[in-house]
């Protein structure tokens, strides 16, 4: 009740004071003692920014699966494969082994990086796994995780990634798979969604490492695959064309995993960004900050003197706002900003704890194509911390939770050091009378 009466009287005061100030003086507190002004308004907080390496994410649980390479000119090269197992749509047995063809489907989702026909070319392998993909266990399966392969691929096919609709089929990528492999499913055994997978245990699906390293600086790009569809499925065809089996890989008991993988080198990324990523104290000053999904890099930002707005006791915040200007000199036609961006915490166990101003009406944090910013209100947040609660006093800039396995946004943004519009925090808060 009093957290809530500090708030309403901060709303009121708004409208009868207000002041300018900058950095709080560290040795005599944030206001002269004579000045009697109530409400505040700050620009100035230091803001301490630097780039890590995101944790481990989970990536079986996804609505969508990333499949792709591209050498970004910043970030370097990136790659991104995945693990599927299959269900059988309905019991069947046959011991005919007239096999016309076999058919791998997958309903395309859109794509990230270059579409276009020649420099975002890219060949796909498909391959058959060969240990059993068991139920995740508590907490998923990972970017990290791996299963045993046949090293000889089963099917290969080269597409761009920039996809159309055909007649009225939605818009997919059709694999022809080497016949040899359905004959397994014509030795007189009746196959169901139960042992299905004793006959084909899973496939893995990559990106060609020729072709990974022979795109050019600028090239190539991510696809997205939506295999949680009745259209994402193996069909093998036989008799004539009198018969099929079809294999979903869009059932809720099937596996899906991503892996994700960055190359972080000098012979890849660009020097200042990997600078960036070794000074993981703040060193080396910088103007410019780096953020990519798909397990890639976030910005870690700390407040060291945010406590000392409490050296002259305590005060209501009545506006936090982050403003994140981005790099204007990218290309954003190749590489597109995310439509918004998040801000989070770390709880003690390492889990991702999202700002209460997240559930507030309030919230934003959409990126102003005007501006060339985004603002985050992290109002609660800043409050909570002021108040010595139990939330921690440093905090992430990150692509949004939802969308840094299922997405490959990456984006530059000024740091705290930028000349023009560096990163920063607009605070506006209340002092509270000492007889309050």
């Amino acid at each position: 009740m009093k957290r809530i009466l500090y708030f309403l009287m901060g709303f009121v005061w708004v409208s009868t004071t207000f002041s300018c100030e900058g950095e709080p003086d560290l040795n005599s507190g944030i206001i002269p003692t004579t000045d009697s002004l109530l409400l505040r308004f700050n620009d100035t907080t230091t803001l301490v920014a630097f780039i890590q390496k995101d944790d481990t994410i989970r990536t079986d649980a996804t609505e969508r699966v990333l499949l792709g390479s591209y050498y970004d000119p910043i970030f370097g090269r990136t790659t991104s494969s995945f693990y599927s197992t299959f269900t059988a749509a309905q019991s069947f047995s046959s011991t005919v082994n007239d096999i016309d063809s076999i058919v791998l489907t997958l309903k395309a989702d859109g794509g990230y990086g270059d579409l276009s026909k020649f420099t975002g070319y890219q060949v796909l392998e498909v391959f058959e796994v060969t240990e059993d993909i068991p139920v995740p266990p508590s907490g998923g399966y990972s970017s990290h995780t791996t299963f045993s392969y046949n090293p000889i691929p089963i099917g290969t096919y080269g597409f761009v990634p920039q996809f159309f609709p055909l007649g009225n089929e939605p818009a997919a990528i059709r694999i022809k798979i080497n016949p040899s492999f359905g004959s397994r499913f014509f030795q007189g055994d009746t196959i169901n969604s139960t042992n299905v997978r004793d006959f084909i245990k899973g496939i893995y699906v990559r990106i060609s490492p020729l072709v990974t390293q022979s795109q050019p600086s600028g090239t190539g790009g991510i696809a997205y695959f939506k295999l949680n569809s009745d259209v994402s499925h193996m069909i093998i065809y036989h008799g004539n064309g009198q018969g099929q089996i079809k294999l979903p890989m869009g059932t809720s008991s099937n596996y899906r995993i991503n892996k994700f993988y960055h190359d972080y080198t000098l012979f890849s990324a660009n020097l200042s960004f990997l600078q960036k990523l070794g000074d993981s104290t703040n060193t080396t000053a910088s103007d410019k900050l780096y953020i990519q999904g798909m397990e890639g890099v976030r910005v870690k930002v700390k407040m060291p003197y945010l406590s000392n707005y409490l050296d002259s006791g305590k005060v209501i915040v009545n506006k936090a706002e982050l403003v994140i200007p981005i790099d204007n000199t990218q290309d954003f036609a190749l590489y597109e900003n995310p439509g918004n961006i998040l801000t989070y915490t770390l709880a003690s166990d390492g889990k991702i704890r999202l700002m209460d101003d997240i559930y507030f009406v309030y919230y934003d944090s959409y990126y102003n194509a005007t501006t060339q910013e985004y603002k985050v209100v992290i109002t609660q947040y800043i409050q909570q911390v002021l108040n010595g609660g139990d939330v921690a006093s440093e905090f992430y800039i990150d692509i949004p939770v939802l969308s840094k396995y299922t997405s490959a946004f990456r984006l530059v943004i000024n740091s705290p050091e930028h000349a023009t519009k560096p990163l920063k925090l607009n605070l506006t808060y209340t002092r509270i009378p000492p007889s309050l």
